[in-house]
């Protein structure tokens, strides 16, 4: 999960002001992007953070895990969301004043060319066995995240783009990439540092040069991390002891937070959200808006989907507040766009194309030569994403209106990928987003946006010619006002062509008992105690 620094920095208007001639050269600084001012923050996209009092030292806060735990953070597994960051450190994170942007944590100064980017480090950094962090650790870690073979999600992200890396002193890395890349800052979020001479055993002994070192592990049973003395932020960290205890079942977690018997629990579902902000005993917190969202993806390859007439009266049948209320019981930010109105790269167009309108749903349907309707189903898990059952509820009873019969098909964890993967679906209940806000990362990543093996099958569709073209010409500059037209109209032909039916941003819960202070919800990997402390 990431964001690309120097262009959720840049607001709308800020854009509009500055005109769109600027030039890559003027959007280049030895501290990264330096030229346009930071965009206001609202409060739509801050995670919320509690802070009260002064900051205390000492105490062990324990964290409820959902299952037994793979330390290597190139793989980036679930049940380890509450581990990497206190592990692990990359070269920039996502706890700046921007929330959705990049901020540098081990990189010092950087400079950013248009196929190339040079990083100078923090002098001092320690890993977790006493040896001092340097270039060649950089070197070696883009080598491993390049290294096919140990079958890591980084390789889809590194090998694409990076040629290679050298050491230019003992404190400063040259990355050169294969073709202007504009979401460096984005990728080396997700490089979590590891020295190399730990690396053949860092999925059972994590060493990183994070907040808390590695004491011990009992699968299914708990984990232990004690405080690192020489932590590269100062004074940091408050807590002595971090503890996660193995903890499967949702709501044995929920009732273990209630008690008081674990501080942190991850991913509530929105019901348990709502009532336990009723009852105010549990702080609840979430990633800032707009980097994940819900969506229902139709599958071209399927009629009548294969029209698109079709799917967009698709589009104008969903009731996206309705929704919102009934199924995400008011917690989910109801959208039709992948970017907020006041994020750089939002569109006015594209995010405003449908309203919920049965009329001219049913109206586009007689046009396609359905007018008594069809029949359809639509895939859901509860277990991937709670609360998309009650989704399809509603969704379901506004088609019948339309002569749309639409069945229900509910599955477990694994049976969901595997049949939406091989295509085996009409309609699939998702989530998307990869909490990065730049356009070129979500648009080759995400299953149904992506030229290439892309899993709603548009590859047939008329307009996928142009939508592939300009992909690449999006990527092809590091300077936002040339990208901005050109992701514009990507958006436009997403939106108009309707294959991915955008319902509302996809917030994860996370909930605390109210001793743990100055916890931030950041859109990087998982949660990060370096700077929480706990309250008598």
């Amino acid at each position: 999960m990431g964001t690309e620094g120097r262009h959720t920095r840049i607001s709308r208007r800020q854009f509009i002001r500055a005109g769109a001639g600027a030039g890559a050269a003027g959007i280049l600084s030895s501290r990264g992007l330096a030229a346009a001012p930071a965009a206001t923050v609202g409060p739509r996209t801050r995670a919320l953070r509690q802070d009260t009092g002064t900051p205390k030292t000492g105490g062990n806060l324990i964290a409820a895990g959902t299952g037994d735990i793979k330390f290597d953070p190139y793989f980036n597994v679930v049940p380890a969301r509450f581990v990497y960051s206190q592990f692990f450190s990359s070269l920039f994170d996502y706890r700046g004043e921007d929330p959705l942007a990049p901020h540098p944590q081990l990189a010092e100064t950087w400079q950013e060319e248009e196929k190339a980017i040079t990083v100078t480090l923090r002098k001092g950094v320690k890993f977790h066995n006493g040896r001092e962090m340097v270039a060649q650790d950089i070197v070696d870690n883009i080598a491993r995240a390049k290294d096919e073979s140990l079958g890591h999600y980084l390789f889809s992200i590194f090998d694409p783009s990076v040629e290679g890396s050298e050491v230019v002193d003992n404190y400063t890395v040259k990355i050169h990439y294969k073709k202007v890349h504009p979401v460096k800052l984005d990728d080396l979020a997700a490089l979590f540092i590891i020295p190399k001479e730990a690396m053949e055993n860092i999925g059972s002994t994590p060493v990183g040069s994070g907040p808390f070192k590695y004491e011990s592990y009992m699968p299914g049973d708990s984990m232990v991390a004690t405080r690192f003395e020489d932590y590269w932020e100062e004074n940091l960290p408050y807590l002595d002891q971090f503890t996660v205890k193995i903890i499967a079942d949702p709501q044995a977690r929920l009732a273990n937070l209630q008690s008081g018997d674990v501080d942190a629990v991850d991913s509530l579902a929105a019901s348990d959200v709502a009532r336990l902000k009723e009852g105010g005993e549990i702080q609840i917190t979430n990633l800032p808006v707009g980097g994940t969202w819900y969506a229902n993806v139709l599958n071209c390859a399927k009629p009548p989907y294969d029209n698109k007439l079709v799917r967009q009266a698709m589009n104008f049948s969903i009731d996206r507040d309705k929704i919102n209320q009934l199924a995400y019981y008011g917690l989910a930010p109801v959208t039709q766009s992948r970017y907020l109105p006041d994020q750089f790269w939002y569109d006015e167009k594209a995010s405003t194309f449908y309203t919920f309108d049965l009329d001219k749903a049913k109206a586009l349907l007689a046009e396609a030569g359905l007018p008594e309707g069809f029949e359809t189903t639509i895939v859901v898990s509860e277990t991937v994403l709670p609360g998309s059952k009650a989704m399809a509820q509603v969704w379901q009873q506004d088609l019948e209106k339309i002569g749309v019969k639409m069945a229900i098909e509910e599955r477990e964890q694994g049976p969901f990928y595997d049949e939406y993967f091989a295509g085996n679906y009409d309609v699939q209940a998702y989530g998307l987003g990869d909490s990065r806000l730049d356009p070129a990362t979500y648009l080759v990543s995400g299953s149904p946006y992506r030229p290439e093996n892309n899993k709603a099958n548009i590859q047939g569709q008329p307009f996928f010619e142009e939508y592939v073209r300009l992909i690449g010409e999006g990527a092809n500059s590091i300077d936002p006002a040339v990208r901005k037209p050109i992701y514009d109209r990507i958006q436009q032909i997403i939106t108009e062509e309707g294959w991915v039916i955008t319902t509302a941003f996809w917030l994860s819960f996370a909930g605390f008992t109210n001793r743990v202070q100055g916890y931030r919800s950041t859109i990087g990997a998982g949660h990060y105690f370096g700077d929480v402390w706990l309250a008598e």
